[in-house]
């Protein structure tokens, strides 16, 4: 099978019916002008709204319903390695259906993903929305790369109590790099770990990013809660409410997160 951008491909012919398990994916396959070819969904794709309302849902991403999946009768399942269960893959597979795994560590890695999907669905027409998407991650790398550019250290929690957080082998870690901070816990030994409230403010977080949505919906509660913390976020008024979806879904979104994230993570007299 072939490697499009070092992206595995699992097929040669381009699909015309796909299923797709991955939120962040959904969205884009409509945003690649490939939404017509999407018969399946899990109910957390909720994106682009007015859309994806048409396309029938198949489970939640940690739980697809393997029978309903198989009776779409898809070419592809996309499906990502966080969130998709092995068994499923193997499952889906088993039953003659191609699960298309992925796995981004990387923004580079997650803009492969969207020249892998348009090659391997034969759909040129938004080669330039990629193409600008990789353009603005260039123009950040030049920004960040500056001998005089001190990145802020950053805190991205994705739960509450016990708190849960992301290593430097993540997307989002990389994302926070490329806009122009350092994670915290970038070092800590898993991917996914819990910490403590100890540990946060050890770790003198510079700005604290809430998801108040994705994966877990924070609150002006817990923008109190940190403020009320002894950390230089509090103190410089740094803790904010955002947008999850630019955190962690990976794929098109990741234009709106270079978009937006850099304005709350690098200093207020950076061009961004």
């Amino acid at each position: 099978m072939p490697e499009i951008h070092g992206v595995y491909v699992p097929f040669e012919i381009p699909p015309r019916r796909a299923v797709s398990l991955v939120p962040g994916l959904t969205l884009s396959l409509f945003e690649l002008d490939l939404g017509g070819r999407l018969v399946g969904r899990t109910t957390y794709c909720t994106e682009p709204a007015g859309q994806v309302a048409r396309v029938p849902t198949v489970g939640a991403p940690h739980a697809p319903d393997i029978e309903r999946i198989e009776a779409l009768r898809p070419d592809v399942v996309l499906g990502d390695e966080d969130n998709t269960p092995d068994e499923a893959a193997a499952a889906l597979a088993a039953g003659g259906v191609t699960p298309w795994i992925f796995a981004p560590r990387t923004v580079k890695q997650a803009t492969d993903i969207l020249w892998a999907i348009m090659h391997a669905f034969d759909e040129a027409k938004m080669v330039p929305r990629v193409r600008a998407i990789e353009q603005t991650a260039d123009y950040l790398l030049l920004v960040i790369g500056h001998p005089d550019y001190r990145p802020a250290r950053a805190f991205v929690p994705l739960r509450r109590r016990p708190w849960m957080t992301v290593n430097r082998d993540t997307y989002t870690s990389d994302l926070l790099r490329l806009c122009g901070a350092t994670n915290v816990f970038a070092m800590l030994g898993d991917r996914y770990s819990l910490i403590a409230e100890e540990e946060i403010i050890e770790a003198q977080p510079e700005v604290v990013l809430l998801p108040f949505n994705e994966p877990y919906a924070f609150d002006g509660a817990d923008v109190a809660y940190f403020e009320s913390l002894d950390i230089p976020a509090a103190r410089q008024g740094r803790v904010h409410l955002v947008d999850g979806r630019q955190l962690i879904w990976y794929g098109t979104e990741t234009s709106r997160a270079l978009a937006e994230l850099p304005r709350l993570l690098m200093p207020p007299d950076r061009p961004h």
